[in-house]
């Protein structure tokens, strides 16, 4: 019974997860557009850098994004001029094995149903010098493959805590149905010992019946015996009253 409560667990588990990873990861990388933005929203300075759509509320988005750049570089993401947000003078693996600075704005589409935003990403080689695809081509191709995989990664984030929910259920229930097995034991020898006992009942019973049979058996042969004892003693008795009554020769 454990066994079929705990693949029955790891199908719904795994059930759940493919479903979801469906409705979230998309089926085809969103496109990543290389161009001169602005870096600080509404003013007239502009820089070389990649913009990408992505699903999601401008909060949302950030913070995945905020996520994703802690980890790969081990550098929290600090503030900057206004909306700009990331981390200077770190390693990104997946971009270069050079230190540079990243940074990001994320805009919420106004009216978008779902929500959906647009990622602004600046990679600079240091005092706001960003890189384009003309003087760092691998460098840029590689960034517009890690946006692409954005997704992908918050997705595997998710699934590791669903894991780890999945086996922490698992383990709870095993622990449940062991508790049953150790219960239903018990029950058992429980009720292995009250049979016994009920047996060793039953032949009381019918020992108990045994004598009291006997007892019968007894009580009406002294009865009889009592009857017996009692007409004789009543013949006596009227003998000698009958003695009594009659007239003696002397009385003549």
């Amino acid at each position: 019974m454990k066994k079929y409560l705990t693949l029955l667990l790891i199908l719904i588990g795994l059930m759940g997860t493919s479903i979801f990873a469906q409705t979230i990861v998309p089926s085809t990388p969103s496109a990543v557009r290389e161009g001169d933005f602005a870096f600080v929203k509404k003013l007239k300075a502009v820089g070389n850098g990649l913009a990408m759509d992505i699903n999601g509320d401008a909060e949302t988005v950030s913070m995945m994004l905020k996520e994703r750049l802690e980890e790969a570089t081990g550098e929290k993401v600090k503030s900057f001029k206004k909306g700009i947000l990331g981390v200077e003078g770190v390693v990104l693996e997946a971009i270069s094995g050079n230190t540079y600075d990243y940074y990001y704005r994320v805009d919420e589409k106004k009216g978008s149903s779902p929500a959906s935003s647009t990622i602004t990403f600046f990679a600079s080689v240091g005092n706001y010098n960003f890189m384009d695809s003309g003087k760092y081509p691998s460098e840029i191709d590689a960034t517009k493959i890690w946006l692409q995989k954005l997704y992908a990664w918050k997705r595997l984030k998710e699934i590791s805590v669903e894991e780890a929910s999945q086996q922490t259920k698992l383990a709870a229930a095993e622990k449940k149905g062991k508790e049953m097995e150790e219960a239903a034991t018990k029950l058992s020898d429980e009720g292995t010992r009250m049979e016994e006992e009920l047996a060793k009942l039953q032949e009381k019973i019918k020992n108990l019946n045994s004598k009291l049979e006997e007892n019968k058996k007894a009580i009406s042969k002294q009865e009889e015996a009592q009857k017996k004892h009692k007409n004789t003693v009543e013949e006596i008795r009227a003998q000698l009253q009958k003695l009594l009554n009659e007239k003696t020769s002397l009385q003549n």
